[in-house]
């Protein structure tokens, strides 16, 4: 290409500056030719006779042919919706206390992935909704997601999700690298450095799987009511995510967790009055 092409040996800043139409590109000899030939290809094998038109163009681009028109347009996705109702539906999962600042001044809302026990989140909810009004954004429920296990009696409830609720915290601890070292070398992360060190510190290997089955809902469809209406009183959410199948649990035993849940648990909570984000924290 650098025998072909001047612009081949300019800088990227300089690059950047020129035109589409100023590169004189081609289609001929480049993987985008055996695109075009395989549309073609696929248009004839169906019988269609258009042969549409292929050419490099920048993000605006209109078309004027004998048989359609295409108006200036933008190549460049863009959201349905305005920025105000795109930020109405777009949220943070925050991992670090240092991220609830940025969460809330940028308009974003919450959305929690339990990590940490349910009166810690209490308490950031209650600072997130504090920073979202002082850069003058409403109140605003968060969206919570939840590992759920349902079973008819206590003793099967309890050995299924101490069985598959420490092993999803396994496999995330091990994706993570949540024990290694490598976040005490990288800045900004300084709070998962520490958690990093007390977990590796930590005298039970099992704690992780421990604090995870303290904070997800599982039990008889009882229980399950009873943990999301502590949940509700806690954070106020107006949505949850339920997590229905995890670890090594068989596709069987989800799906009677599932339809056990959905059957009893999930009408009583469709009926719950989320909690006022303002009063959430009391």
């Amino acid at each position: 290409m650098s025998r072909r092409f001047a612009w081949a040996k300019l800088p990227d800043e300089k690059l950047l500056k020129l035109k589409v139409k100023d590169l004189k590109l081609t289609l001929e000899g480049t993987w985008l030719e055996e695109c075009v030939h395989d549309l073609h290809t696929e248009l004839e094998k169906r019988g269609i006779r258009i042969r549409p038109h292929a050419w490099f163009s920048d993000e605006w681009f209109s078309y004027d042919g004998q048989f359609t028109n295409i108006p200036r347009t933008t190549l460049r996705p863009q959201p349905r919706s305005s920025g105000a109702q795109l930020i109405e539906n777009m949220y943070c999962a925050w991992g670090s206390p240092q991220t609830i600042p940025i969460a809330a001044q940028t308009g974003l809302k919450a959305l929690f992935i339990p990590q940490t026990t349910w009166d810690d989140y209490a308490i950031q909810m209650a600072k997130f909704r504090d920073l979202r009004a002082q850069a003058g954004f409403a109140p605003a429920h968060p969206t919570i997601a939840l590992w759920v296990y349902c079973a008819k009696d206590e003793e099967q409830a309890a050995e299924g999700a101490q069985q598959y609720i420490p092993q999803y915290a396994d496999s995330a601890r091990r994706h993570y690298e949540i024990a290694s070292t490598h976040f005490e070398t990288t800045k900004g992360y300084e709070h998962y450095a520490a958690g990093s060190k007390a977990l590796r510190e930590a005298a039970d290997p099992d704690n992780m799987g421990q604090m995870y089955l303290n904070n997800q809902v599982w039990g008889t469809p009882e229980q399950c009511i009873e943990k999301i209406a502590r949940i509700n009183e806690l954070m106020g959410p107006d949505h949850f995510v339920c997590i229905m199948r995890y670890g090594s649990m068989p596709i069987a035993h989800a799906e009677a967790s599932m339809r056990l849940f959905a059957q009893e648990v999930l009408p009583v909570v469709q009926q719950m009055t989320p909690a006022a984000v303002a009063t959430a924290v009391g």
